[in-house]
């Protein structure tokens, strides 16, 4: 906390002189020629001037109005913007040792012992019952000259050298009362002194120096300034279950167990073997050594059985393997196979975790199959258009390879559907449209829709198209008034219809003629039918010619010069399947960026992550495999454990094995070996299945198990049964590295960072579990080792004791911190001055000297609380 706490401050004509109620002075008064001396006395406002507070007077109250889980032991307050007013209607006289009572008090009220009447003025509380609602069945009013114990001035900007507030000082009123658990209260703001009772009432004040009320009052009725409800919660706060935390032993629990303890064995021989029994936590950092292939249990198992049966009986059987498709095996019987696979294979302890993933598939089938088939079913769909486009390209390979031998007008004539869109180089190199390419040239007349529709009714060759084009083309650029590149497409389909295509000579108006007369044919309303060797007929005809084409001294077709060839090359290159049907597949599939290329896959495949974290869905089903001993733990307890990655992963591969035969059966587009199931933990993260725990197991090779988890690996874990992190969850959780100073341990602040978390999570209610990365071969436990840190940081002021403990009460000197004070050291149910020794205690405070020392000792500062591990591990 920054800043600095008063008693107390004070104004006005009161500050002059000494404390004062009243100020006399004489008044001289001319009367005619003479003077008169009057005496005048004036007395000072004082409560029994007040009937209500402005509400702006309010700054803020805690906890806030509505509050459902406050805890028991924190204290309420109420704060005023102006830092003078608690004390500025004091009378005088009422002082003591520690300083001047305020003129209002903070009292709460259990909700369903008052009730609070809102009138058109004023506002009312009506109490019963209050001699025995305390916690321990005593008053519940406090003795009123004790309310300022908890009134202060606090200056955020103070320091302590300053004599007076600042100006964003403000004043504090701070119930005294301890709270009973899981209560309803009404907080109220009333008067401290009687005559401030009578007149917030409507009544005559009686200038009487009496309190409003006396400790061991069962009723009273009270005039309310400001009120506002709440209901607290648990009484423990955050220091007082760390306080209680005591370490668990899951050493109990046997590592390893004879096979007849857990299987039936008609064998004498395997009925004491030992077997490992393993857990993802385990109580040391490396219990299990890795054994040799030659001493796993099924070769045991193998070696046993042989003895027992005929000698011309092999036992040499294969072993029902998890993994097959990623170690590319049929079994683990083989000591060639990858070393993870005979791990998890033949080691009944992983095989049992092995199994266990399995049956998490199981009971999860159709869940994770549909999350795989929402992304998989466009894969599917991208398949089947990628499967035409391969039927497609096969189609159109005759028709590819007979464009081969076509020549360059034939080639632009087949193109010309797609013209605008044919990308070709032109005679510079650079890329550009066939229809701009050939635009204004003798290869123009080819990409008439016409002359290709001709080519398809009568069946045209490729030198005929070239012939009949070149023909039209010349005799239109040699006519009268006729352009070539402004035939429109009706007039050509008339031309190609009546002109020989072989011929070199047509008669331009007999042709224009007989397309008008199929032009009135197809549009009768316009005009009626008309004989074209009609004159009429003609005149039309021939001013329709006159006005439908360009003047006389119009352009001729351009000869085109494209002697490198790169026409018919870029046309047989863009009407190529296997450069054109690639990119177009693309589009229409979206995300193929592999696609972009000339290349066209055989078929898509789906790889994908469940997001979802294999640790919680284990916990669900199979909770023993987690930690030994887990169900034994007390309510507030801890322990800490290491995590075993072999043990994790053989779950991954069961879990893996299993989901991936129900995909292949389904016929999901996944690789052959798929393990979509690689998170392990929830994470502090943003748990993308981007960035899984696991490496993919068709990546692992002839590695062992527990070698393959992405960085950082987890190392300490440590798990709590307490609701600490349900209720307190902004507490940080670290571990610090110590130094020895003295002879003890200390948190190292100075030259060590602290270690964070990577993961974190819940068990089972009021169960928790936080993990650390692995450090190495660092000594967790040793000299000086780590301390298990917890941080709480603090969002705003609170002031209140800790939780009654039970224990006999502590005095000053047995105090770290006041924060170590609780409701069990106080003598009473509120805070008085005698009810807790007076001598000096931490940070130089002495309990009950005035409201700002109070302030001192009932602030709650962040909590700071360091477990070493040795002490849990």
């Amino acid at each position: 906390m920054s800043g600095r706490f008063y008693a107390y401050a004070r104004r006005g004509i009161r500050t002059l002189g000494g404390d004062r109620d009243a100020v006399s002075f004489k008044l001289d008064v001319k009367k005619g020629g003479s003077t008169e001396t009057v005496d005048i006395d004036l007395s000072l406002a004082g409560p029994g001037n007040v009937s209500a507070l402005q509400p702006t007077a309010i700054g803020k109250v805690y906890p806030v109005a509505g509050s459902v889980d406050m805890r028991a032991g924190a204290l309420p307050y109420v704060e005023f913007s102006d830092p003078m007013l608690p004390w500025v209607l004091t009378p005088h006289g009422w002082n003591n040792d520690m300083g001047i009572d305020p003129w209002m008090a903070l009292l709460c009220f259990p909700s369903d012992l008052c009730s609070v009447s809102i009138g058109d003025t004023r506002v009312t509380v009506s109490a019963a019952g209050l001699a025995t609602a305390s916690v321990s069945g005593g008053p519940l009013l406090p003795e009123p000259n004790h309310v300022q114990m908890g009134a202060h001035i606090h200056d955020p900007d103070g320091k302590s050298l300053d004599t007076e507030p600042g100006p964003r000082a403000i004043a504090r009123l701070v119930s005294l009362q301890q709270l009973k658990p899981r209560t309803k209260y009404t907080a109220c703001v009333v008067p401290l002194f009687e005559d401030g009772r009578l007149a917030g009432l409507g009544q005559e004040p009686t200038g009487q120096t009496l309190y409003a009320w006396q400790r061991g009052d069962d009723a009273l009725t009270m005039p309310v300034y400001h009120h506002w409800t709440f209901t607290t919660g648990a009484g423990r706060g955050a220091e007082d279950m760390l306080r209680d935390l005591t370490a668990f032993d899951l050493n109990d629990d046997p590592a390893e167990f004879p096979m007849s303890a857990k299987f039936l064995s008609p064998i004498e021989e395997l009925d004491q073997q030992m077997v490992v029994d393993r857990t993802l936590f385990i109580p040391t950092h490396d219990p299990f050594a890795q054994r040799n292939a030659d001493e796993m249990p099924v070769d045991i198992f193998n070696e046993a059985l042989e003895g027992a049966l005929s000698p011309l009986f092999s036992s040499e059987m294969p072993i029902p393997s998890y993994g097959r498709a990623y170690a590319d095996e049929e079994d683990a019987h083989s000591s060639a196979s990858a070393e993870w696979f005979q791990s998890v294979n033949r080691d009944f302890g992983l095989r049992r975790l092995a199994g266990a993933g399995t049956n998490i598939v199981r009971k999860r089938q159709e869940e994770l199959v549909a999350f795989i088939g929402e992304d998989a079913g466009a894969i599917k769909d991208a398949n089947a258009i990628i499967s035409r486009a391969h039927a497609a390209r096969q189609l159109n390979a005759k028709t590819t390879r007979t464009l081969g031998s076509a020549s360059t007008a034939s080639l632009v004539g087949f193109a010309g559907p797609a013209a605008a869109r044919t990308r070709i180089l032109d005679h510079d190199g650079r890329k550009t449209s066939l229809k701009k390419r050939v635009e204004g040239t003798v290869l123009d007349v080819a990409l008439s829709s016409a002359v290709a529709r001709q080519a398809g009714k009568r069946g045209l060759t490729p030198e005929d198209m070239q012939t009949g084009a070149q023909n039209v083309a010349d005799a239109f650029a040699d006519a009268d008034r006729v352009a070539g590149a402004a035939m429109p497409d009706d007039l050509v389909d008339t031309l190609i219809n009546q002109t020989n295509v072989g011929s070199s000579s047509i008669d331009v108006e007999q042709t224009v003629a007989a397309l008008l007369g199929q032009l009135l044919d197809r549009n009768p309303n316009d005009r009626p039918k008309i004989n074209p060797a009609d004159e009429e007929m003609k005149a039309w005809a021939q001013d329709t010619y006159d006005r439908s084409f360009l003047p006389k001294d119009a352009p001729k077709l351009k000869d085109i010069d494209d002697r490198v060839g790169r026409i018919p090359d870029g046309i047989k290159r863009a009407l190529d399947p296997a450069h054109s049907v690639p990119p177009r597949i693309a589009q229409r599939i979206g995300g193929a960026d592999e696609l972009d290329g000339d290349s066209l896959p055989v078929r898509l495949i789906h790889d994908p992550v469940w997001p979802h974290p294999l640790f919680e869905m284990l916990l669900e089903d199979s909770p023993e495999l987690v930690a030994p001993n887990l169900r034994d733990m007390p309510e507030d307890s801890l322990t800490g454990v290491f995590y075993d990655p072999r043990a994790m992963e053989a779950v991954m591969v069961g879990a893996n094995h299993e989901l991936l035969r129900e995909l292949r059966w389904r016929g999901m587009p996944v690789p052959n070996n798929a393990s979509p199931i690689r998170r392990a933990f929830p994470a502090p993260t943003d748990g993308s299945p981007l960035n899984p725990d696991i490496e993919p197991i068709g990546d692992w090779g002839d590695t062992d198990l527990g070698e393959h988890g992405e960085a950082p690996q987890v190392g300490f874990v440590t798990i709590l049964r307490t609701p600490l992190l349900e209720k307190f969850p902004d507490i940080q959780v670290m571990l610090c590295k110590a130094v020895m100073e003295n002879g003890q341990r200390t948190i190292d602040l100075q030259n060590s960072a602290p270690v964070l978390p990577i993961m974190y999570g819940k068990l089972s209610r009021g169960l928790s579990y936080v993990g650390f990365p692995d450090l190495g071969g660092v000594s967790l436990d040793g000299n000086p080792g780590y301390f298990l840190t917890f941080v709480q940081p603090k969002k705003g002021l609170t002031f209140g004791l800790n939780a009654p403990t039970g224990d006999a009460p502590q005095t000053p000197a047995d105090l770290s911190s006041w924060n170590a004070l609780s409701w069990s050291d106080l003598s009473g149910d509120d805070i008085a001055p005698n009810a807790f020794d007076r001598s000096q205690g931490p940070a130089g405070l002495a309990w009950g000297k005035d409201g700002a020392r109070m302030a001192g000792i009932l602030l709650e500062r962040p909590v700071v609380v360091a477990i070493h591990l040795s002490d849990i591990l």
